[in-house]
């Protein structure tokens, strides 16, 4: 291992505006146009037909699953919402479950229907996702920009610009999501949804087993964030990177977005050598009463989640269930204790996940007959690392603030471009 390998002391990461500051096409609204342009094409070569149904003036119109899914598919059959495409991946974490479930049926037909109609759903989008990116043609011009050789790069995007305008060598890159060489990598979604759902609502059946086919397309459309995360410290351990070692940190063209704050929770404790809480909001009574469950209690708390908590936490299921009053301490109490028994049996599963990744990834690395390597050795106490932030406008400013309180980190400065982040490392 080479000496630059252990002594990464810079972290870059980088968004979807860096790209679109490079010029490239990979906005939402570009896919948006794709997706229309393509939709028909993609079904065919799916085998999916496409859905018809009559308008109010008798017009004819042909939607696939995805506007049935992920639009009203009652109130506006074969339309998406306005908002869908600006917030892609957050918008495929809400359904309009209750008209799904109206629209579908609690019959057996209907409910087989309802599954066929959420896969194919989820098919067609990936299709055009994947061929999408693909689609995306990278010049090869120099960006006239070079970043410190020490440093270690973490690439939301899918495209090579990094290595080919910028000269970063492609071990140092570490692709969050996938790349567009290779589909089967490629991750899109939210992160609102990562436990599977309770088995015990499918073997209910009628609207129960309908609710279960809506949370498992939620599951199937969630990032899995726990998981790439594991990926990613895997990525720092081979390359002998140390989080605790990295003294800047510069954020080019991250929107902050919802789906990917637990990146950040995560980079922003591992430099500072502090371990995540899930439960660090509870108080002393929510923690020793949930403490105090027994079995039952605690998938009472589980299904009474999955029928209305996180769908009105998240306005999937709107006016079906009485509202969380807010400011009401023991309605908003309820909606805790609710989340708070879910994400527990998350990280039961999420740790069952990990010991399956663990194994697996060791098999793999035996079959290469390469020893695994030594934990990085911490580097002694220092400050935690600055962060250097681009933001593309008002609204992105004061949600990267936003973030950063959230998260409870107040060392970092704020740029109102790419070009004033990168000003060091102009090269001319």
């Amino acid at each position: 291992m080479d000496t630059k390998e252990e002594s990464a002391d810079t972290l870059v990461i980088v968004g979807n505006g860096f790209d679109l500051w490079q010029g490239l096409p990979t906005s939402y609204k570009s896919f948006e146009a794709y997706y229309s342009a393509h939709r028909d094409g993609i079904l065919r070569r799916l085998g999916i037909p496409l859905r018809r149904a009559r308008e109010e003036h008798g017009e004819r119109i042909s939607f696939s699953d995805v506007e049935l899914f992920y639009g009203d598919p009652i109130g506006a059959e074969g339309s998406l919402p306005p908002a869908f495409w600006n917030t892609f991946e957050t918008s495929l974490g809400k359904l309009y479950g209750q008209r799904l479930n109206a629209y579908f049926g609690k019959h057996a037909r209907g409910l087989r229907a309802m599954r066929r109609s959420a896969r194919n759903a989820q098919r067609i989008l990936r299709k055009a996702f994947c061929d999408w990116v693909s689609s995306i043609a990278l010049g090869g011009e120099d960006a006239r920009y070079r970043f410190p050789e020490n440093s270690v790069f973490l690439n939301f995007n899918y495209t090579d610009t990094l290595p080919v305008r910028f000269h970063v060598d492609r071990r140092s890159e570490y692709h969050v999501h996938g790349t567009a060489s290779d589909p089967r990598s490629i991750v899109f979604g939210h992160s609102a949804h990562p436990e599977y759902p309770l088995w015990e609502l499918k073997r209910m059946n009628g609207r129960f087993r309908g609710l279960f086919y809506l949370e498992e397309i939620l599951y199937k459309t969630d990032k899995h964030v726990e998981d790439i995360l594991l990926e990613l410290e895997m990525y720092f351990l081979f390359r002998g990177v140390d989080l605790g070692a990295v003294k800047q940190i510069y954020v080019l063209g991250h929107s902050f977005g919802e789906a990917d704050i637990e990146y950040f929770r995560h980079l922003v404790l591992r430099t500072q050598g502090t371990e995540y809480d899930p439960e660090a909001h509870l108080t002393k009574e929510e923690r020793e009463y949930l403490d105090g469950l027994d079995p039952l209690e605690e998938f009472n708390l589980n299904l009474n989640y999955a029928v209305h908590g996180d769908y009105r936490a998240h306005g999937i299921l709107p006016d079906v269930y009485p509202p969380i009053i807010v400011g009401d301490p023991e309605s908003e109490r309820e909606l805790r204790l609710e989340q708070a028994a879910v994400r527990r049996r998350f990280r039961a599963e999420q740790a069952a996940r990990d010991m399956e990744y663990f194994t697996a990834f060791a098999k793999k690395y035996m079959r290469r007959g390469r020893e695994a390597p030594a934990d990085a050795q911490p580097q002694g106490e220092q400050e935690p690392p600055m962060w250097h932030i681009s933001y593309y406008s008002e609204e992105d400013r004061l949600r990267i603030e936003a973030v950063m309180r959230e998260l409870g980190y107040e060392r970092y400065e704020l740029y109102p471009s790419i070009d004033a982040c990168l000003a060091p490392f102009r090269t001319e």
